[in-house]
């Protein structure tokens, strides 16, 4: 519902299906990619299911804890930066 208002408001309308299909195949492709690439690294840093020495678990919360919160901080950062270049062109 909240896409759809803003296609709307972008002046889009009765393209609400068309965004919301992209919105969800770039979801799919997220999911796709993390998986395809994450656990072969994370094999290759040394991690194996049922795994409990130091440097696998140590892998493990990297991949899990640390490249998420890098990850998201990178993405905000270009988002602000997009925003902030889009002010600068179209002043209200």
């Amino acid at each position: 519902a909240l896409l759809a208002g803003i296609v709307r408001g972008a002046g889009h309308g009765g393209r609400e299906g068309a965004y919301f299909g992209w919105w969800n195949l770039a979801t799919k492709l997220n999911l796709a990619l993390a998986a395809g690439l994450a656990l072969p690294l994370l094999g290759l840093a040394g991690y194996a299911p049922g795994a409990r020495e130091p440097q696998a678990l140590a892998a493990l919360t990297a991949a899990y804890c640390l490249l998420p919160c890098v990850l998201k901080t990178a993405a905000a950062a270009l988002l602000w930066r997009w925003r902030h270049r889009l002010d600068e062109e179209n002043p209200r």
